[in-house]
């Protein structure tokens, strides 16, 4: 008995690839060669890494007329090898390595969805996407599958890569910054660690109005320190995936990024365990004094460093060394003190308990009315 078989292939032949469409009823066999560009990787370049062959079954709402179009457009996934075919009853969406542990083979089983949707394991993406599939083809060719597989946190990165760039951005801030002119100071941040760093048109202008970094950030890390650097100038460091599949920082304008770099991290615990000199309790007696010098002092008594939101402050108004605070106590901890005369700013100010890189605890003092 005749059964029908459905069967599309996108293969490499002599340096060419050819596409195959197949499409058998019974008695009825049609056969569909169509010549195509060169391979963009160079043989030299194929050798060198696993080969991707994507092995994609019609599913739910696939019209077998479609897969012409998915073959024109599947071509840029620079996949090794393209094949279309009717569903089995064992199929599932997965991917096996057919090659050896030094010479991989990986063999990605998608499901095609109605016309425009393909599934691979891990992700989904439409026929207007295809740009998306090459890079996901281009990250299973150079770290197998657990590279497509593993969950993406942050900035679109594996856990693997994120943890490689914080401990990048962990590296310590080895010269003083307070007062250096703010694009000789970021040049040299970013020459401390080896992520590389792009700055755009807008970053370029910022830098060249020659600014000065107005706090010390001498032994506090670099990711902190960069972005605290620049954020009074309106910018921040978005991280991103290169064409290479490497991870890259962008110094671009802060309307311009969803997600960036921020300046320092939340503490998941108690703060006062972080941070336990909070909890330390002193006499105060503080009247009608300026603010600034007061958070100095209690600074330089705790042992902690302060950093400030002066984005928030400034487009708030406030002036930290034109307000006037008081606050009287027998024995009160150290986060009564800042919270009571962070209160006393119009509008009112607090504090929030973060880390840098290093897990070293610093207080960003910030304003309660976010901007």
């Amino acid at each position: 008995m005749l059964q029908s078989s459905r069967c599309c292939s996108w293969k490499s032949q002599n340096g060419f690839p050819a596409a195959v469409f197949r499409f058998s009823v019974p008695a009825l066999f049609l056969l569909v060669w169509a010549s195509c560009w060169p391979t963009v990787a160079s043989s030299q370049a194929l050798a060198q890494s696993a080969m991707v062959r994507l092995e994609l079954i019609m599913g739910p709402g696939f019209e077998p007329a479609d897969a012409h179009q998915w073959l024109r457009v599947l071509g840029k996934s620079k996949a090794d090898d393209i094949k279309i075919r009717r569903v089995n009853a064992t199929d599932r969406v997965e991917i096996k390595n057919r090659g050896t542990e030094s010479r991989p083979v990986y063999v990605v089983y998608g499901e095609l969805l109605g016309t425009q949707t393909l599934r691979v394991p891990g992700s989904t993406f439409r026929m207007t996407q295809m740009e998306g599939l090459a890079s996901w083809v281009k990250e299973l060719r150079e770290n197998g599958i657990e590279g497509v597989l593993e969950e993406k946190l942050a900035f679109g990165l594996t856990s693997r890569e994120l943890l490689g760039l914080h401990e990048d951005l962990s590296t310590r801030v080895e010269d003083s910054t307070q007062g250096q002119e703010t694009a000789l100071v970021v040049k040299k941040l970013t020459e401390l660690i080896s992520t590389p760093v792009n700055f755009s048109s807008a970053a370029k202008r910022a830098f060249s109005k020659q600014n000065r970094v107005s706090e010390e950030y001498q032994d506090v890390s670099v990711g902190t320190s960069l972005a605290a650097i620049l954020r009074p100038l309106g910018l921040v460091a978005e991280i991103s995936k290169s064409s290479d599949g490497k991870t890259v920082m962008q110094i671009v304008g802060s309307q311009d990024a969803d997600e960036f770099w921020p300046i320092g991290w939340p503490v998941e615990n108690n703060p006062d365990q972080v941070a336990p000199e909070l909890s330390e309790r002193i006499k105060v007696e503080i009247n009608d004094f300026t603010l600034k010098p007061t958070l100095d002092a209690i600074e330089s008594k705790l042992g902690l460093r302060f950093f400030y939101d002066q984005n928030t402050l400034a487009g708030l108004g406030i002036d930290l060394t034109a307000v006037k605070v008081s606050y009287e106590h027998e024995s009160a901890p150290y986060r009564n003190i800042l919270r009571r005369v962070l209160s006393q700013s119009r509008p009112g100010m607090t504090y929030e308990v973060r880390m840098d890189e290093n897990d070293v605890p610093f207080l960003w003092i910030t304003s309660r009315a976010r901007r």
